[in-house]
């Protein structure tokens, strides 16, 4: 399936050094083919206040389309927190930030 750019896609793999899980909405914001191989994707993955906690590279059987009887969900993810990037989300440092 080819996914268009700036598109919402769901995880179907853990990807444990993001601390992503299957499940997972992330952003689809390129595409990479691979001739001879599984194209793949570059994802964006935002928190719940819409700040970007991931950017990485990905095999297309790693994310499906969403589907209309899908329900989204909040989960704790250690890893994510801005202070893991050297970020502050009180300060306005972050890769999120507007203004």
């Amino acid at each position: 399936m080819t996914y268009q750019l700036y598109t919402d896609a769901v995880l179907t793999r853990d990807i444990a050094e993001h601390d992503l899980r299957a499940g997972d909405v992330v952003k689809v914001i390129d595409y990479h083919a691979v001739p001879g191989g599984e194209d793949g994707y570059s994802i964006e993955v935002f928190n719940a206040l819409g700040h970007t906690i991931a950017v990485t590279s990905i095999p297309e059987s790693s994310i499906e389309p969403l589907q209309e009887n899908e329900v989204f969900s909040i989960r704790r993810a250690s890893l994510l927190l801005p202070e893991r990037f050297g970020w502050s989300i009180s300060s306005g440092n972050h890769p999120g930030h507007v203004g």
